[in-house]
């Protein structure tokens, strides 16, 4: 509604008027009022019949925020901090954030009066009714709002139940999905809760059958990557589908992968090295027998030449080979799919050890050869091309690794298809780390 007023006490033909936007100025004091808890004004101005319960502006919203960590072998971190910006709310949104149950039952609750829709000339002397009789249009009985405040509105930060399910206020999201909080609505809480970790507010939305089936399965890839093992045990008891594909962003600081791939929960938790989600998901079934591409080093398959290709455009590998090149440094998920793999099985003439001296990961041959991987297997290429793991290793340069292969007590004198032995290898391309590890100068075949 808008009023006119002017600088007179009373109201003359002909002079200037200047608009006033009242309803505006009160939903803009509601907001204000929610903003600051305070409840009494945000009552008041509830109560008066021209409030807009949905009126948009903005303020200063302090809220959580999540940032992911990676670290080389070790799990991702998810670090929370809060974050303040100016950002548009309305009176629902805020209360939600805040908490404040009693404000958001008065707003839901919220039916407005019946109340003439005016379109007047207010004046200090005369009161609305004066107006009125005085020959203002006017329809009796028209109500200016009908509804509460709508549980369904969407802002830059999301819904109402997104807000409450930010701050963890799991009574305010039990009032929102009873006021009719719609699917977007809830699926946007569901992944609002997977990021942060909330189980239980996880759990009330999945039980609002308002969530599809894909939804459920990013919220479960999200909590997997994240470390969230409440959630993810919830998820998966709700009946999420622990095999499903979704497409997610993978990040990985070593090697270096910032992604979009389509994975199962498995292979991304796998990549971000959640030990205890790797282990969950293995319990209750989830299948090891797929591919994904997200290697970094592919191969000649006929000369046995390795090229770095860069994290995901490498051909598609078991899991097993993605848990060696993203190895986790205790070693606990590389020994977990161990049980369920031979570490001597080849793809394309290579084993995992193959690729874990690849990688230039110790700690990954630690585990191989803890687990039974041959120390003597070699690579073979379709044009009868053969090297060991030590020859590869001595190619490379890894000092650390020769030592691995020289403790589990393989061949010294070994050559390749050309005769060629670890020494002469590491000579060849001046690796001089290598060759000064005992015993392989002396034990060598000229």
């Amino acid at each position: 509604m808008t009023v006119f007023s002017h600088s007179g006490g009373g109201f003359l033909a002909g002079k200037q008027v200047f608009p006033v936007d009242y309803e505006s100025e009160v939903s803009q004091r509601l907001v204000e009022a929610s903003h600051s808890g305070d409840l009494k004004s945000a009552f008041e101005c509830i109560a008066d019949p021209f409030v807009d319960v949905n009126f948009i502006a903005a303020v200063c919203l302090k809220s959580r925020t999540t940032e992911i960590v990676t670290h080389d072998e070790s799990a991702d971190e998810v670090r929370i901090e809060y974050e303040e910006f100016r950002t548009d709310v309305t009176a629902l949104f805020l209360a939600a954030h805040a908490g404040n149950l009693a404000l958001v039952r008065k707003l839901l609750a919220y039916t407005g009066l019946p109340v003439p829709k005016l379109g007047l000339m207010r004046n200090q002397n005369k009161s609305t009714a004066q107006v009125i009789m005085d020959g203002f249009s006017i329809k009796c009985g028209e109500t200016l709002k009908s509804v509460g405040a709508n549980v369904n509105q969407k802002l830059f930060r999301g819904f109402a139940t997104t807000a409450a399910v930010r701050e963890g206020h799991l009574d305010i999201l039990e009032i929102l999905l009873k006021a009719g909080a719609s699917q977007p609505a809830c699926e946007e809480a569901l992944l609002e809760a997977s990021r942060l970790g909330h189980a239980r507010l996880a759990e009330l939305l999945m039980g609002s059958d308002m969530i599809r089936p894909h939804v459920a399965v990013h919220a479960l890839v999200t909590a997997c990557c994240r470390g969230f093992l409440d959630v993810v045990d919830t998820l998966l008891k709700c009946g999420v589908d622990a095999n499903a594909t979704d497409r997610v962003l993978l990040k990985s600081s070593k090697p270096s992968l910032h992604t979009n791939a389509d994975c199962t929960p498995l292979v991304a938790v796998i990549v971000s090295r959640q030990v205890s989600i790797v282990h969950h998901l293995l319990q209750i079934g989830a299948r090891t027998d797929i591919k994904v591409g997200l290697g970094a080093w592919s191969w000649d398959s006929n000369t046995g030449e390795e090229f770095k290709v860069g994290a995901g455009l490498a051909e598609p590998y078991p899991v097993a080979w993605c848990a060696v090149e993203y190895f986790e440094a205790s070693g606990a998920i590389l020994h977990k799919l161990l049980q369920r793999f031979s570490p001597n099985a080849t793809i394309h003439g290579r084993a995992l050890i193959h690729h874990a001296i690849l990688c230039g990961n110790v700690g990954a041959v630690d585990v191989l050869l803890h687990c039974g991987a041959n120390s003597e297997l070699p690579v073979k290429t379709t044009r009868g091309i053969e090297f060991r793991p030590l020859h590869m290793a001595a190619r490379i340069g890894l000092d650390s690794i020769v030592q691995r292969l020289i403790d589990a007590r393989c061949d010294l004198n070994s050559r390749t298809e050309s005769g060629e032995t670890a020494a002469m290898i590491c000579a060849k391309f001046r690796r001089a780390e290598c060759l000064r590890l005992s015993p392989l100068p002396v034990q060598i075949s000229v």
